[in-house]
């Protein structure tokens, strides 16, 4: 693979480096999804072309082959993980920055720049879609009397 394509992609990355909040996971998921007509956890070269496009991704069809040579499972389609992988590779420090600050914003209901337990804990149950005990736990120790800060926030979520 050319080293062009590779900075494209952000293949440069060493995947010890690579992580992808769950409300981005999420949304790869759904969008993958649908583009796995049949069920199988792959999608071919067809449809990651067109699942790349709706991503805002426009790849030529060589391109697609390339990155199709990266998931060594198989030759012709791509696994659900691989292209996490390759998304997670393309997102840098500054929009995973942009992005989990987003979130920190949606968590902190009232908007004084911390996150109580409360604020955290309706979150998880209405993501979760079920009642948490004890999210103390999750967390640990904090900085603010109970409260995440922006950087917590962010170790939580990235493990830095």
């Amino acid at each position: 693979m050319s080293e062009a394509l590779r900075e494209r992609f952000g293949l440069h990355r060493r995947s010890s480096s690579l992580r992808v909040s769950q409300h981005t996971l999420n949304v790869y998921k759904e969008a993958f999804v649908v583009f796995d007509k049949k069920g199988t956890g792959t999608i071919a070269a067809d449809a990651l072309k067109k699942l790349l496009k709706s991503l805002g991704q426009d790849v030529k069809d060589e391109e697609v082959k390339a990155i199709l040579e990266l998931d060594t499972s198989s030759s012709d389609a791509i696994s659900f993980d691989a292209f996490v992988k390759l998304m997670a590779a393309r997102m840098d420090d500054t929009e995973q920055e942009e992005e989990l600050l987003a979130v920190f914003e949606a968590i902190d209901q009232d908007k004084d720049g911390l996150i109580s337990m409360n604020e955290l804990k309706d979150t998880l149950e209405s993501v979760l879609g079920e009642k948490l005990d004890d999210i103390q736990d999750l967390i640990g120790e904090t900085k603010q009397n109970n409260k995440l800060d922006f950087t917590e926030f962010k170790k939580l979520m990235t493990g830095n």
